[in-house]
């Protein structure tokens, strides 16, 4: 890039700062204006996240560091950078590292953005061939229109930039330039579709360009899976059955409905900016038989997706009271308990508990057969089961039994239920309370007879004794005497016969009032009785008329919804196909709608339902996945569907499509891009790249051959005619080959300006941090504490080594960048090539599996190639899903730090109990010494592994991390500084880390021993020792 170019880069530079409001990149699409108040379209600021790319004509720009306050974007040809800020503003350009471009302070631009806004802004504009001068900038937003470009045709907000100097003169500007500033007018699109400037124009000698692609990370497929529940599956009631998956697209998701047999249960508009991916988690309300469940989502472009599940929903199965004393014993967690109800009881409510917490409790009204069923979730083993009879003025009637839940036993044991609770007896009937009461009378009467003869007696002496007294006196005296005995005994008689008559009255009253109370009980008790029996026989001929009405319906044919045609899965190369079916009722069917990828193509509603309805229909199919639901409706609201899945292919020949460059076009600039789509219907199975006859990529595709492929590959053009080749495989073997010839001119040199001042040597230090802890594949064993050894590492070299934080990347299960097999790789080939410099030193840390599989190609002396193995790698395929050990020779080689060391806490042994597994049909070894020595061959290279060949990396509960990990946390916090001179190098670390962790994992039964290979000049030191 020549001189001028760079001056020129420069002003566009500025001019991307006024419209930073509109940058791209894929993390998160803003994926359409929404529409403001006043009516017009408004741009949401987007934003950006680590690799992302703009992919321009005059190259490949690549998000490589997030730092505190920017975004930077590099070159991938040339040693460039672009800094923008948090508000997505141009803050300045770097050309091999030393510093061309600044606005000071960098401006602030309004969001949202929309047609109609402007600004200004006033700073200090620092050019990269002159002084720094102050200058204004004004942006206008203009108009939102159509733009084609080659990357496509875009809706795209227009705008406007002008940079005015404010200095009349261009004061101290070098002798070599003739021109003094000007203002200088530049032209912008934004599109918000892809979140990009898809093209810049301006004055004739300002640098323009083209969005040539769109990267394939923002046409993300528009998908949702479902893990939960399986197509075709059986469910229990009483168990819980939710939805689980999750809805992913590189335009955002704004909406997912869920329906179950076509009502919607769930839906949800995510907040802000469309999300990239939703994830699902809905509990569904099943109905008995069968359930269609369908997931749509929809897109910020109002595109659709569905997936559907057919899932049956199936009572418990019944299992009877066990008798009392006796244990039944089921196979299954969820059941229909049989409760019979006690004879002659009036039972409001039954309740059952299972281990003291109830469970179900049910009316007596609902029972069936003199039962009641009772819904229990039994936990696995012995279950105590305690039943409650609420019984009509009586007390509570309670009942224990027990349940062994064995999931062995499969299917639930029949016991034969016990006796109903019996009722108590009455004391005594009437004829025996009547002779009770006639002897207590008869007992009474002779007691006070024998104590009237007594007293009788004992007057009769005295009478005797007093008549001897008398003898001797007078006998007048005596008979007056005898008078008045006689008159005191008769009213003496007198007193005693009222008392006794007054007596007997009283108790007579007594006991006609006790036998009019015990006839009103009578009363009330055979009142009762009959009440009992009228409500027994409204509840028998109430089940009688539901168990005919049941028979009634059940005779009926059940509505089901039939498709002839198409075939579930079914694959067409053509889009218009036919569909035809029935549906039919035994109640008759009011609607029939038919919808196609959630949106309704035909609907019919039928005034007098009909018991069959006859389906067919033209459907227009759209390319790739669609979902066609049919649902009819019975006339009493049952509804039923039916879902069929098709797939859309249309034959596409092998065809190579360059977006750019254009055949024999000239350009004056070295740096440019080959962008182009390869398409077949057969899968793309390899693309091939070259310039001039050097092959710059030629790489199979993904492991499953996609129909269509975004081709890009960054070019740096020779003076004069270059050739520009694509060739493409499909996957029969037909090769296609697209050729473009460009005519690069080298613009004329011009004298060179002022070197700039030799800058002051410096190095820094970056760091890749990598912990695989949850595996995609569920073959591949998880990892305990490989997360927790990532993190703490990572807060280690930020804290305590003093790593500067936007220097280190961390990869695992909880960051926004997972540690997939891609990620890995740009993180390692891209972020730390991209970044790292000759004096800087770079450390790699990677915690996670790693595992040996058979080499073909015979150069391993075991015979075994090793992998690294990431989130997203297949058991049985890990040559194109797991990172090869050999790769890390070539990302050594990438890397431009002269220091790099790289720790590795996993082994490759196969062996059980470690941070390994052996892939299928290999056996156990481990990495030979000739095998690292091979990888860390280059000067500068140094690998420590956690273990020798054929042990095992060990993880320990008591540490919280792996073994390995533990005490390279602890050496690099200070433990290591074994000399105590401040610093910890590389040896000395090693040293620490063979000593701790042998001695350790023997204490803990194991032999665990780290082994360092590589060669480095002289001392690393890595970190400063804190201060003890």
């Amino acid at each position: 890039m020549t001189a001028t170019r760079r001056l020129l880069l420069a002003a566009l530079l500025l001019a991307l700062a006024g419209c930073a409001a509109a940058t791209t990149g894929p993390a998160s699409r803003a994926a359409g204006p929404t529409i403001g108040s006043g009516g017009g379209p408004l741009a949401e600021r987007p934003t950006w996240s680590l690799g992302d790319r703009w992919i321009r004509n005059d190259g490949i720009w690549e998000l490589i560091r997030v730092e505190p306050e920017n975004y930077v974007f590099s070159a991938v040809v040339a040693q460039e950078e672009l800094h923008f800020s948090r508000d997505l503003v141009i803050a300045r350009y770097k050309y091999f590292g030393h510093t061309s471009f600044e606005f000071t302070p960098v401006p602030k631009l309004e969001w949202p953005l929309r047609v109609g806004s402007q600004g200004a802004t006033i700073g200090r504009f620092t050019p990269r061939y002159s002084a720094p001068y102050d200058a204004e900038f004004r942006w206008a937003v203009e108009a939102y229109e159509d733009v084609t470009v080659p990357a496509g045709t875009f809706k795209a907000f227009r705008i406007v930039y002008r940079i005015a100097p404010r200095l009349a003169t261009n004061f101290a500007r070098q002798s070599w330039q003739s021109v003094a500033p000007s203002t200088v007018t530049l032209k912008y699109w934004y599109a918000p579709e892809v979140r990009q400037f898809v093209k810049a124009d301006g004055d004739s000698w300002v640098v323009r360009f083209d969005l040539v692609a769109v990267d394939p990370g923002d046409t993300e497929p528009f998908t949702v899976r479902i893990r939960e529940p399986k197509d075709q599956s059986t469910v229990l009631a009483g168990s819980d059955p939710t939805l689980a998956g999750q809805a992913s697209g590189g335009k955002g998701i704004v909406r997912i409905d869920v329906t179950v047999n076509g009502q919607t249960v769930a839906s949800e508009s995510p907040k802000g900016e469309p999300r990239r991916s939703v994830p699902l988690d809905v509990r569904l309300p099943l109905r008995d038989g069968k359930n269609v469940v369908i997931v749509t989502a929809t897109d910020p472009g109002g595109t659709k997706i569905q997936e559907a599940r057919t899932v049956f929903y199936t009572a418990p199965p019944s299992v009877p009271l066990p008798a009392p004393g006796a244990v039944g014993r089921v196979g299954h967690d969820v059941i229909r308990l049989l409760v019979p109800l006690p004879a002659g009881k009036l039972v409001g409510v039954v309740t059952v508990a299972v281990n003291d917490v109830v469970a179900d409790s049910v009316l007596s009204s609902n029972a069936r057969d003199g039962n009641v069923e009772a819904v229990l979730k039994l936990a696995e083993g012995e279950n105590r089961i305690r039943i409650r009879y609420d019984v009509f003025n009586e007390k509570q009637i309670v009942e224990e039994r027990t349940l062994v839940f064995d999931p062995a036993t499969g299917a639930p044991v029949h016991l034969a239920g016990p006796a109903a609770p019996s009722a108590e007896q009455p004391a005594a009937d009437d004829s025996a309370r009547a002779e009770a009461r006639a002897a207590e009378e008869q007992r009474k009467r002779a007691e006070e007879q024998r104590l009237a003869e007594e007293q009788r007696k004992r007057a009769e002496e005295q009478r005797l004794a007093e008549e001897r007294k008398r003898a001797d006196e007078q006998r007048l005296a005596e008979d007056q005497r005898k008078r008045a005995e006689q008159q005191r005994l008769a009213e003496e008689q007198r007193r005693r016969a009222e008392e006794q008559r007054l007596a007997d009255d009283e108790r007579k009253r007594a006991e006609e009032q006790k036998l009019a109370e015990e006839q009103r009980k009578r009363a009330e008790v055979q009142r009762l009785a009959e009440e009992r029996k009228r409500a027994e026989e409204q509840r028998l001929a109430e089940e009688q008329r539901r168990r005919e009405e049941a028979q009634r319906i059940a005779a009926l044919p059940p509505l089901v919804v039939t498709l002839s045609s198409p075939r579930d899965q079914a694959r067409f190369e053509h889009e218009s196909i036919g569909l035809a079916g029935t549906a039919a009722g035994g109640k008759g069917v009011s609607r029939v709608s038919i919808a196609l990828n959630g949106v309704e193509v035909s609907r019919q509603d039928e005034r007098t339902p009909q018991r069959a309805f006859a389906l067919s229909l033209p459907i227009k199919l759209r390319e790739g996945q669609n979902t066609l639901v049919v649902t009819a409706t019975e006339a009493d609201g049952t509804i039923s569907q039916e879902v069929r899945t098709v797939f859309y292919e249309r034959p596409v020949p092998l065809t190579v499509a360059m977006r750019f460059p254009q055949d024999q076009m000239r350009v004056s600039d070295a740096a440019s891009v080959a962008a182009a789509v390869v398409s077949s219907s057969k899968g793309v199975a390899r693309v091939a790249v070259t310039l001039n006859g050097v092959e710059l990529q030629n790489q199979p595709s993904d492991k499953t051959p996609q129909r269509s492929q975004l081709v890009t590959v960054p070019l740096k053009l020779q003076p004069g005619v270059n050739v520009v080749a694509i060739s493409a495989t499909d996957g029969e073997g037909t090769v296609r080959q697209e050729v473009r010839t460009v005519f690069f001119d080298a613009p004329q040199s011009v004298a060179a300006p002022p070197a700039p001042p030799a800058a002051v040597p410096q190095y820094d230090r970056w760091a890749v941090v990598i912990g695989v802890g949850q595996y995609d594949h569920p073959s591949i064993p998880r990892l305990k504490y490989t997360v927790a050894d990532a993190e703490g590492i990572y807060e280690m070299l930020i804290s305590v080594a003093g790593f500067k934080k936007e220097h280190v990347l961390l990869l695992t299960d909880k960051s926004d960048k997972k540690p997939t097999l891609k990620n890995i790789k740009w993180a390692l080939g891209t972020f730390l090539a991209r970044s790292a410099r000759k004096d800087d030193t770079v450390l790699i840390f990677f915690a996670g599996h790693g595992a040996p599989e058979t080499d073909p190609r015979g150069l391993e002396r075991d015979g075994l190639a090793k992998y690294l193995i990431p989130a997203d790698a297949e058991e049985d395929d890990l040559y194109s899903s797991a990172l090869p050990m050999d790769e890390l020779q070539t990302i050594f080689g990438r890397i431009e730090a002269e220091r790099v060391v790289a720790f590795l806490d996993a082994c490759y042994s196969g062996a059980a109990g470690g941070r390994t597994f052996s892939a299928r049909k290999t056996r156990a070894t481990g990495i030979d010494d000739l095998f690292l020595e091979r990888l860390t061959r280059s000067k500068g290279r140094a690998i420590i592994t956690a273990s020798r060949p054929t042990e095992v990396s060990i993880e320990l509960g008591e540490l919280g991390h792996g073994l390995f990990t533990y005490y390279l946390i602890q050496g690099l916090k200070g433990a290591a500084d074994l000399n105590r001179d401040g610093i910890i190098s590389l040896q000395e670390l090693y040293e620490y880390l063979e000593q701790q962790v042998t001695a350790k994992s023997r204490a803990a039964g194991g032999n665990q021993h780290p082994v360092m290979k590589g060669e480095m000049e002289g001392t690393l030191p890595l970190v400063k020792a804190p201060v003890r």
